[in-house]
């Protein structure tokens, strides 16, 4: 009797994960279909002109949204012609080395972070996921490349604009910096070495290797607990282990990045970025790094995210496992 209880218990438990991934997926789907059949009834005759190009015809919501979202902006913004030419330029740029900066809000942080990024001598775009204080304004006044998104996306489909813009320029390495600061660009060389010595695909700027550990950085106590539970669950599923799961430091080289151009998580992407790439066999490494303690702004990581983020990492995992391999 006993045993039976627990056969079903766990019966009942697959069963719930499964239909809360399904309805996730739904959700999601509807979301970006809305947006999807907006732009296609407002300007279908511009939808294929300027999408087509970018991506096969094939249009899938969850893959266009980004591309999507870059043109209304286009079609909203007054600087319509510079934003169009930035993401369909196809034309191969003299840097090899683009630094992707996903920002919400972070107008107090921006500023210092383009002139570091720009004394160091890397291209950089900055994807500006809706908002609504003056980040693009200063981004503008620095004249630097800036993408701005008409609706907040999250910090998945604002960097997989960015790897739709690299795909399209002809960089053959990205590196993501959040917008906050917290990442130094003079440490970017420290990310770069093994995706240019043919070690890895994706290399991650890790807080918490063992033999150097970054003890000068203080992680908040619920990031703290969503990093240890993203790297049990990721060593479960995949038999490695990374000891920075929640890093947004990141370097990748095109194949990578162009892979995830098309194919990257909305939600909290670290994570289940990494059991992608693990899945269609690309090699992961880390390297250790410095990070630098946020100065001003508020980060997106709240309690409530911070406490449902579990939850939201089973559902993804879930999903990502029960599809087919496209390598």
């Amino acid at each position: 009797m006993r045993q039976e209880l627990t056969v079903k218990s766990t019966l009942f438990l697959q069963t719930l994960i499964l239909k809360m991934a399904f309805i996730s997926a739904q959700i999601q789907l509807f979301r970006r279909g809305l947006l999807l059949a907006g732009v296609h009834l407002l300007e279908p005759v511009l939808l294929y002109q300027r999408i087509s190009p970018l991506m096969p015809w094939r249009l899938e919501c969850r893959r266009g949204l980004s591309a999507i979202s870059v043109l209304i902006s286009i079609k909203k913004t007054k600087v319509v012609e510079p934003e169009y030419d930035l993401l369909m330029n196809s034309t191969k740029t003299k840097s090899k080395v683009l630094c992707i900066i996903p920002a919400h809000n972070e107008e107090k942080s921006i500023g210092s972070l383009l002139r570091e990024t720009s004394s160091c001598g890397y291209d950089f775009i900055v994807v500006n996921d809706a908002s609504v204080d003056n980040t693009a304004g200063i981004v503008k006044s620095f004249g630097g490349k800036l993408l701005s998104l008409p609706v907040n996306l999250g910090i998945g489909g604002a960097v997989q604009t960015g790897f739709l813009y690299a795909l399209r320029n002809g960089y053959d390495y990205v590196v993501q910096l959040d917008g906050d600061g917290q990442h130094n660009p003079a440490l970017i060389g420290d990310i770069l070495a093994p995706l240019q010595n043919n070690e890895a695909d994706c290399v991650i700027g890790s807080r918490y290797l063992p033999a150097m550990p970054d003890i000068a950085y203080k992680t908040p106590f619920t990031r703290r607990l969503g990093m240890y539970f993203s790297t049990c669950i990721l060593q479960l599923a995949t038999g490695i282990t990374i000891h920075d799961t929640t890093s947004g430091f990141r370097g990748l080289n095109r194949r990578a990045f162009s892979y995830f151009a098309y194919e990257y998580p909305v939600d909290h992407p670290e994570a289940e970025s990494l059991l992608l790439l693990h899945r269609e066999g690309f090699r992961i490494c880390e390297v250790p790094t410095r990070m630098r303690q946020r100065v001003a702004g508020k980060s997106l990581f709240t309690l409530t995210k911070g406490l449902m983020y579990p939850f939201r990492v089973i559902i993804g995992f879930c999903g990502i496992l029960l599809r087919r391999k496209s390598r």
